[in-house]
């Protein structure tokens, strides 16, 4: 690409046939530069007449030499066409700065005929007329001066025309970034433990890119960091994922959290876009499923063996057993029970995972006649409220009753 020209007047866009022929795009004040291709790569050697840095003209020789093929290249011209064939020789001067390195300069007539296939698609060319070019031809005034990516003229012509093509490397192509267009997340509420679906679409007018996709679901009990590759021409991913709590675990007291799920897409040559989309997701409360008592009749001499501290007491050790449901795999809980007579009993933590508890109390005779409800002969009601709450103060309550006999053994 050209980054500088002097004189500006100079830079024209490639131009209708057959501009370039002689007397079509004449003037006595500039040299006319455009561009022909760019990007091509060269399926042959390309001989050019000047590759060193350095001055030439009529006594310095020039260093021709061979753009290996493979190599890709851009190519420019320029033309300089007197008005009217003029008897006197008419000059001109300037320079063109490029934004890569100049690889070669053609001047000569041999040279320019071979290499106008390089030309522009709608431009006519002298291929074949004598003294078309620059330097070694009959205009032995003429000066070239080359530096790593500007050339500098001093060229001229009467009856003749002057043309120079030039070759630089390619520009690096363009990478055009990828830009995220849609998001969706499904659902975008979900409960501790459940999946939700996140599906995303891009655009990249790159069209072989490969892309990396980075999903960060922000959740504050992993570090996941979800990777997804897909090849030239894919646009378009989807993923899974778990939140495995509604917050910190173990548990911030919330009902629910937001979490902002933040997407991005690299393309392979490092550019890159980003984009977020929220989800919600909702504590669960626990739900208590069971509550079963297995009685035991303890005698005023087998107490210490049964663990029980009852004295010279006869009575019934009750062992509640409870189960019960979370989904959330991160919640810790926490039992609370009141006896129907209206004892306590202490709060117990129920560990991570756990999903299962006990309470065990002993009853004497004297309480059983004393503060439960006798509901047939020396057959009491037993009752315990039992309250499970996880550690976002989500709970469940559960009553239950039991026959409990005065004496005797059972279960």
């Amino acid at each position: 690409m050209i980054t500088s020209i002097i004189p500006e007047s100079s830079l024209i866009d490639s131009p209708d046939s057959p501009a370039v022929l002689r007397d079509q795009k004449e003037s006595n004040d500039n040299a006319f530069i455009f561009a022909e291709q760019s990007g091509v790569s060269l399926t042959d050697g390309l001989d050019v007449d000047i590759t060193d840095p350095g001055t030439y003209n009529r006594n310095t020789p020039p260093s021709p030499e061979t753009i290996p093929n493979g190599t890709i290249i851009d190519s420019f011209f320029l033309h300089f066409d007197p008005e009217g064939r003029p008897n006197q020789r008419v000059e001109v001067s300037g320079s063109v700065t490029f934004d890569t390195e100049i690889l070669g300069v053609i001047v000569t007539d041999t040279n320019l005929n071979d290499s106008d296939d390089l030309g522009a698609s709608n431009t006519a060319y002298p291929t074949g007329l004598l003294d078309r070019g620059s330097v070694f031809g009959r205009e032995q005034l003429d000066n070239i001066t080359l530096s790593e990516n500007t050339l500098e003229y001093n060229i001229g012509a009467r009856q003749v025309i002057d043309q120079i093509r030039i070759i630089t490397a390619a520009a690096p192509p363009v990478n055009n970034p990828p830009e995220i267009i849609s998001l969706s997340v499904t659902p975008d509420t979900i409960n501790e433990n459940d999946m939700l679906t996140l599906t995303g679409t891009f655009i990249d007018s790159d069209s072989d890119d490969n892309h990396t996709i980075f999903i960060d679901w922000n959740d504050p009990n992993t570090s996941i960091v979800d990777t997804i590759q897909l090849s030239g021409g894919e646009r378009e991913f989807t993923a899974t994922y778990q939140y495995s709590d509604d917050g910190v675990a173990p548990g911030n007291g919330t009902e629910f959290d937001d979490y902002e799920i933040e997407v991005r897409v690299d393309d392979n040559s490092g550019a890159t876009d980003t984009s977020s989309i929220a989800v919600r997701v909702q504590n669960v409360e626990p739900i208590i499923t069971k509550l079963e008592a297995e009685l035991v009749f303890i005698d005023d001499d087998d107490g210490i063996d049964n663990g029980i501290d009852n004295g010279d007491d006869e009575g019934v050790l009750i062992t509640v057993t409870g189960t019960f449901t979370d989904p959330g795999s991160l919640d810790i809980h926490t039992r609370t029970a009141v006896w129907s007579d209206g004892v306590s009993v202490d709060v117990d933590e129920i560990g991570l995972g756990e999903r299962t508890f006990t309470i065990s109390r002993f009853l004497s005779e004297d309480e059983l006649e004393n503060n439960f409800p006798e509901i047939g002969d020396d057959v009491f009601q037993v009752g315990i409220t039992t309250t499970i709450m996880d550690d976002d103060n989500g709970s469940a309550f559960f009553e239950e009753s039991f026959e409990v006999p005065e004496e005797g053994e059972i279960g």
